[in-house]
């Protein structure tokens, strides 16, 4: 059995910005005893598998929560769609750092849509998701969507992605320095997913919304898009870099008039 290196573990840390701890167990090797795991003790019941999860991430090292992950996304067969997305949502928000909400986000919660397709309560619970007061949920949801490739539900999509875009938190009320950040990384990276199938529908959407759209978004959302689509979309660019000068030099002026004013 591969033993956990100090070294390897200290590294793992630094890449993921001190955002978890870790044993040091490379992945081929992890990947390995997982399958052994899974091979050997197959989940009878989803009850098991709650338990096993929540034990998995009760452990402080990143491997566990990686190994709860595999065990959650194999266990199939026991699925439930109320009881397996919560387990979902309690991964999503236990330790949460984007290495395991992104994965969450597309094999459990993806996964489960894509199990239960007309299970309309779990496709709304997994809409609603996209309002939570939790970032990291919100980045789940508008995520969950990465490999359904044609089978996107764009009207889902886009609207996750005008929701994100037009209600922009205070970064006072921030619950991480870096929210912005992963929020509009992620919008882009939905966008770009979808444009492989559709890139017309993607086009038209940045087109409309990208005063909206930073600079990180509108790159993300534009890079797979065929040429000249990109070149229709240039004059787009900037608009939402723009839009925030603007904003924030208008913050300015009437914070130095309210100054004036005191005096």
């Amino acid at each position: 059995m591969p033993a956990a290196d100090a070294a390897a573990a200290k590294a793992m840390t630094k890449y993921l910005q001190d955002a978890a701890s870790f044993l040091g167990l490379k992945k081929p090797d992890r990947v390995v005893l997982t399958k052994d795991i899974i091979t050997s003790h197959p989940m009878a019941s989803h009850d098991e598998l709650e338990t096993v999860v929540r034990e998995l991430y009760a452990l402080p090292q990143r491997e566990f929560h990686y190994t709860a992950l595999e065990v959650f996304s194999k266990a199939k067969k026991v699925w439930e769609p109320k009881a397996s997305l919560d387990l979902a949502r309690y991964m999503v928000v236990t330790e949460p750092w984007w290495d395991t909400v992104d994965m969450i986000a597309s094999h459990a919660v993806g996964g489960l849509r894509a199990k239960f397709p007309a299970d309309l309560q779990l496709k709304a619970t997994v809409a609603s998701w996209i309002a939570d007061d939790s970032f990291w949920v919100q980045r789940a949801s508008i995520l969950h969507q990465l490999r359904f490739r044609d089978k996107t539900d764009e009207s889902l999509l886009f609207a996750s992605a005008s929701h994100l875009l037009s209600n922009k938190r205070d970064p006072a009320e921030y619950s991480h320095a870096r929210e912005r950040f992963f929020l509009d990384k992620a919008i882009g990276w939905a966008l770009r997913q979808y444009s492989t199938h559709n890139p017309e529908a993607v086009a038209n959407y940045v087109a409309k919304h990208s005063s909206l759209m930073s600079k990180l978004t509108f790159r993300e959302a534009t890079r797979r898009l065929p040429a000249d689509l990109r070149t229709e979309l240039a004059p787009h660019a900037d608009v939402g870099r723009k839009r925030a000068v603007r904003q924030a030099r208008a913050s300015e002026s009437n914070s130095a008039a309210e100054d004036e004013h005191k005096k």
